[in-house]
């Protein structure tokens, strides 16, 4: 993972940063997915809830997120910590994932004053949005992600035993 600097950046390198961080979360978040995409096709088969793997691989993300615990809780019933496991991840990814649909649709610019990140949603004359990140703030961001994707992986891993 980068490290943050410590000095104070130019406009130039503080967007640079940023851009590394939101690039590495749309990498981390689609390494998400097709694990997650993946396991629903073999949780599909072993439930036989008759869900197609085109249907699977073709929803979007949180629709894929409900699936995963609809099969979880048919297959693993009589496994209460491994659900209580798969509810909380579901909780986590939901949140990561809400906040990579955020990152996506809006407009990114850069404090070098404050060194800041600025994302705005919303449309110019309209309600809009701004919330302000440090660098920090970012790679906490990416962080949580990459946290998200290793606790899918040992869900992944128990639901083999």
């Amino acid at each position: 993972m980068l490290p943050i600097p410590e000095a104070e950046l130019s406009a130039e390198d503080l967007e640079d940063f940023a851009s590394r961080y939101l690039g590495k979360l749309l990498f981390v978040f689609s390494r998400i997915e097709l694990n997650l995409t993946l396991n629903l096709v073999v949780m599909s088969v072993t439930a036989r809830m008759g869900e197609s793997e085109a249907a699977l691989s073709n929803c979007y993300f949180a629709r894929k997120l409900d699936f995963f615990l609809r099969f979880a809780d048919v297959l693993h019933q009589e496994r209460a910590d491994f659900l209580l496991a798969c509810h909380a991840w579901h909780a986590a990814a939901k949140s990561i994932c809400l906040k990579r649909n955020r990152f996506a649709h809006g407009r990114w610019a850069i404090l070098p004053s404050t060194q800041q990140v600025v994302h705005v949603s919303g449309y110019p004359g309209g309600h809009q949005d701004e919330v302000r990140y440090a660098l920090a703030d970012l790679r906490a961001i990416v962080l949580e992600a990459e946290n998200v994707h290793a606790q899918l992986l040992e869900l992944i891993n128990k639901q083999l035993c």
